[in-house]
């Protein structure tokens, strides 16, 4: 978001949406069959809940860390006019002498008053003006420990966020290039085997094709992680656009394909064992609190922010409730990546929720354009990240360090994960349920509670934070840490049972 530019409220509902909704809910239908439908809206519910929840620590801690900095500034401001005062030239009269004299004997209570009139004078203590991201915030209210933990939480996330994308736009080619009519295929079995033929007469195999499309998207899309670029008004406008009717699109064909009673789905009412894939998928597809500085600091208006945030999480959870319901009962088998669905079964005709061939490949090549644009942006981040953890201050080092090193580590991570695997739901999984459950829990949490100390006791409880969150009481940070602990633990558990 560009320095300076305000939006209305409405505006910034948009923004946040946009930012919500992306890779996550594609893997939300095959979870959802997996964890049965009855189970999966109650954990998505519960787990919108607690994002909605951890949102609201987010936006208190951007205005008390707009509080702390200006009331370290009027300090700062009252102790250099205190040192001028005291550097002036002495009094040449004895009447000026007493003047001083008189005055030192109460210079504490009077700079106290001095600092608390100039206090006064300002609008609002906790008005959100100046944009502060996460980092910024960790490094005020934070010790050395808790900054390397939200450090590694967020480069952790970040390189499976990539590696989810690597992996996603790779199989999409894939299964899109692959021939389906070969007989081999339609033997009623899914998801198809990988060491199966992509083409009749050649001994490429579908894992052979994955491999070369992610060779082939690495090397076009990977060195722009060495440069240095920005989302653009209009690349933002055409994402968006592609992105939403894309999803209008899917959950169109598939109320229509239900309508005609020809949805061929079955999903049980609960299974436990497919508890831990939505999970992580569930906290990937609420992912937005390391955003949350750039969207909340432009809006115009911000009195009524936490309904704007509750009436976005409240269509964003209707709008994955609708994805991830149509889905399961409209296909017998979901695919991992939801998109795949819509393409042409050429096995078995009554599969296809459309025949219009176009409507087909805009669907299912909608992720390849919106991620491969989001993937040079979010390397960059990453690659800034690890700059930041690693290289020290006012320390030269050499090119090879400075324009090298970090962007080849960026590129080369993801990409040996996603030649290791191409389970996306594996990949979300591990994503959203460790690294996703610390950025989007663990850290809100902690920066409120030591944001909240620290507050009481350089500022006092003079001053209201118009932006508290409304979870304020002591309880839902506490019942946040717990939460995410049995999570992590139970999940941890499955992935190893499973």
């Amino acid at each position: 978001m560009e320095e300076g530019v305000q939006f209305s409220e409405w505006v910034g509902l948009a923004y946040v949406f946009n930012l919500i909704v992306g890779t996550g809910v594609l893997t939300l239908p095959a979870t959802f069959d997996k964890v049965g439908w009855l189970l999966g809206l109650i954990i998505l519910v519960a787990i919108a809940f607690m994002s909605y929840l951890s949102m609201t620590f987010v936006v208190e801690v951007l205005a008390s860390s707009n509080a702390i900095n200006k009331w370290r500034k009027l300090h700062a401001s009252q102790t250099m006019n205190d040192v001028s005062h005291l550097s002036s030239p002495n009094p040449e009269n004895e009447e000026e002498r007493e003047i001083m004299s008189s005055s030192e004997h109460a210079p504490l209570l009077e700079q106290e008053n001095a600092i608390e009139k100039e206090a006064v004078s300002l609008t609002d203590l906790y008005t959100i003006e100046d944009r502060v991201e996460m980092g910024q915030m960790a490094t005020l209210f934070l010790n050395k420990i808790d900054i390397k933990i939200f450090y590694l939480c967020l480069v952790v996330y970040l390189f499976g966020d990539l590696s989810i994308y690597s992996a996603a736009i790779s199989k999409t080619l894939r299964d899109v290039t692959c021939d389906h009519v070969n007989q081999s295929y339609c033997n009623g079995s899914y998801p198809y085997p990988q060491e199966l033929q992509c083409w009749d007469g050649f001994t490429l195999t579908r894992l052979h094709v994955y491999l070369l499309w992610l060779s082939v998207f690495t090397l076009c899309v990977g060195p722009f992680v060495f440069l240095d670029i920005h989302k653009t008004k209009v690349l933002q406008i055409v994402t968006t656009t592609l992105r939403s009717t894309a999803f209008i699109l899917m959950i169109i064909l598939a109320i229509n394909h239900l309508s005609q009673d020809q949805g061929k789905g079955n999903p049980s009412v609960a299974t436990l064992s497919g508890i831990p894939s939505l999970f992580g998928a569930s906290v990937y597809s609420f992912m937005c609190h390391h955003s949350i500085p750039s969207l909340v600091t432009p809006i115009s208006n911000k009195h009524n922010i936490f309904r704007l945030f509750a009436a976005d999480y409240i269509l964003i959870l209707i709008f994955y409730i609708l994805v991830a319901m149509t889905g399961i009962f409209s296909f017998a088998y979901v695919h991992d990546l939801y998109t795949i669905n819509f393409f042409s079964d050429r096995c078995d005709e009554t599969n296809d929720v459309t025949n219009i061939a176009f409507l087909q490949y805009f669907i299912v090549l909608f992720p390849v354009f919106t991620l491969s644009t989001n993937f040079p942006i979010i390397g960059i981040t990453l690659r800034n990240n690890l700059q930041t953890i690693f290289l020290k201050e006012n320390v030269q080092y050499g090119v090879f360090i400075r324009c090298f090193l970090f962007p080849v580590i960026v590129i080369a991570i993801p990409t040996l994960i996603a030649f290791a695997t191409n389970d996306l739901q594996l990949l979300v999984g591990v994503t959203g349920s460790y690294p996703g459950a610390g950025v989007q829990y663990i850290v809100p949490a902690l920066l409120v509670f030591r944001s909240r100390r620290k507050l009481a006791e350089e500022v006092g409880d003079g001053y209201k934070n118009q932006h508290a969150s409304p979870f304020r009481h002591p309880f839902w940070v506490i019942f946040v840490f717990v939460w995410s602990a049995i999570c992590i633990v139970f999940i941890t558990i499955n992935f190893f049972v499973t």
